[in-house]
């Protein structure tokens, strides 16, 4: 219930705010709750006072960076992840805003770790597909960009697809694969004749 988690975070908040030095683990449940409820302001405020208190554990860098994430606030979105202790629990989220993270901040190198992880999945949005395929470009990595490139021109058609058609093409080029990129060409021929 929506309205019940809202009362409890802020009652959580409110007895914290009454002995902060006591019942600090009232507002990090504040926070939880906030995040959980999509309330990333709040949740922000209460993490960024936690953060600030030395009181820090993986769940709360987790949602804060999830929030500076959102905010397109990349390097902090780092920052805030390199900090976590269990990186057995790195799950697909987390890789995610590693991958997408570093790949805004131009460092295709590191985004290409984050990125490989996810070369056998099965579904995956073309925004990440895209970033990830120009990483591996950025990196000269072709083997894994024509594994992403033939993953997105067998999603439904776009603008994009002409261009990564072609592209894919090049790179059977460079990779000396000659029977593999006339057809790439004549397969773009065919859905793209203008």
């Amino acid at each position: 219930n929506t309205k019940k988690d809202s009362l409890a975070a802020q009652t959580y908040n409110k007895i914290y705010e009454i002995d902060p030095d006591k019942k600090i683990k009232y507002l990090e449940k504040a926070g939880h709750i906030y995040f959980k409820l999509g309330n990333s302001s709040s949740a922000y405020k209460a993490y960024n006072t936690l953060l600030q208190k030395g009181y820090i554990n993986d769940r709360i860098l987790i949602n804060i960076a999830a929030i500076e994430f959102q905010s397109h606030k990349y390097e902090k979105t780092i920052s805030l992840l390199k900090k976590i202790k269990d990186t057995i629990t790195l799950n697909t989220d987390i890789m995610k805003m590693y991958a997408v993270s570093y790949y805004e901040t131009k460092k295709y190198s590191e985004a290409q770790k984050y990125f490989n992880h996810f070369l056998k999945k099965e579904s995956l949005e073309k925004d990440f597909i895209e970033k990830a395929v120009r990483s591996y470009e950025n990196t000269n990595n072709l083997p894994s960009a024509v594994i992403m490139y033939r993953r997105y021109l067998s999603l439904k058609k776009d603008k994009n697809h002409k261009d990564f058609g072609y592209r894919l093409a090049e790179i059977y080029e460079k990779q000396k694969s000659i029977p593999s990129a006339i057809e790439q060409y004549q397969k773009n021929i065919e859905l793209f004749p203008d």
